[in-house]
């Protein structure tokens, strides 16, 4: 593949060494995927292309249901109480990691960090990716340990 494909198609060139990586088939043309999916831990990762610029991509490791973490009782303060807490510790973690927490269309929780692709490396992804796994996990320890807010 010559220098200036990869220059033009960085997504795509970080794409084929995450497949060779994971044992995947290789992609031959950037048309045929638009995002990556793989699972290191058990967790589902994402590495998605920023369609404003062509240099990031978006890294995201689904945590959690909303909905098993409410344990089928999903009470307003309950989810009240995860909401703000969420965006605390999103001040947080922005300014301290560049990591975010959100809920998605399908109400899972998601981890997610930019990833630039022309200084990153298939490798750099995952290790990335098992930082994020750490992460989440520790997420998902502290939800579970909040208490369902009883409603009086």
């Amino acid at each position: 593949m010559s220098s200036s494909f990869s220059k033009t198609f960085p997504y795509f060139e970080l794409l084929r060494e995450l497949a060779v990586a994971h044992g995947l088939p290789s992609p031959n043309s950037p048309d045929e995927i638009r995002e990556f999916t793989f699972m290191p831990g058990g967790a589902n990762y994402r590495l998605i292309p920023q369609p404003q610029d062509d240099t990031q991509a978006l890294l995201e490791i689904d945590i959690t249901s909303l909905e098993s973490l409410l344990n089928d009782e999903p009470t307003s303060p309950t989810i009240e109480r995860l909401l703000r807490s969420f965006l605390q510790l999103n001040a947080v973690l922005q300014e301290e990691t560049q990591w975010l927490i959100s809920l998605d269309e399908e109400d899972v929780l998601v981890l997610s960090t930019p990833v630039t692709l022309t200084s990153t490396s298939a490798e750099a992804v995952q290790a990335l990716a098992l930082q994020g796994l750490q992460r989440s996990r520790a997420l998902l320890d502290w939800c579970q340990s909040l208490e369902p807010l009883v409603p009086a």
